[in-house]
């Protein structure tokens, strides 16, 4: 079995702490809720509703995207995951913390890719496709990512990153 370089670890936990940030703090105003009416109680004749997996059954993208400049971006994806695209994706310059970074989605598939600085000691490329998460193995070839912020050139596989049994080739070009 293949290890996962540090940079693809690096850049799945740049999305989770993304995620977390996102977590709201604000308590809510109990004064609001006095003029509602209390919700009403199921009955034993209702369907029971199962909550929903994050990022499941939906066509969402499974986290909040990437803000930054806008890109035209054109992806395709074959082999485990299916599709093709072309959409506004963003770009992000990179600082002290974390690389330039480049994104486009389409309802819940979102490829995310990280150009090499800032920590990261080469480019790499992560698709969520709803639950599910692919990444690069380092020393992935096809991936031409300008740290600047002018576009980035990507034609390599990604595979799953729990187990990597499951592999999506991923193409896509982000020009900006």
């Amino acid at each position: 079995m293949k290890t996962l370089r540090p940079a693809v670890l690096a850049a799945l936990a740049l999305v989770l702490a993304a995620l977390a940030a996102c977590g709201g703090s604000e308590e809510p105003d109990d004064a609001d809720d006095a003029d509602e009416p209390a919700p009403a109680a199921a009955s034993s004749d209702d369907p029971p509703v199962e909550p929903a997996e994050p990022g499941t059954g939906s066509d969402e993208p499974p986290f909040p995207l990437l803000e930054g400049e806008p890109c035209r971006a054109e992806v395709t994806l074959t082999g485990a995951v299916e599709a093709s695209w072309e959409s506004e994706g963003a770009v992000a310059l990179g600082g002290k913390v974390a690389p330039t970074t480049y994104e486009s989605a389409d309802g819940r598939r979102v490829v995310t890719v990280y150009a090499a600085g800032s920590g990261f000691e080469e480019a790499s490329v992560v698709l969520a496709d709803g639950a599910e998460r692919f990444g690069t193995l380092g020393g992935a070839a096809g991936l031409d990512v300008d740290p600047g912020g002018a576009g980035a050139d990507v034609d390599t596989d990604v595979v799953t990153l729990v187990d990597d049994t499951e592999t999506v080739h991923v193409t896509a070009s982000f020009s900006c």
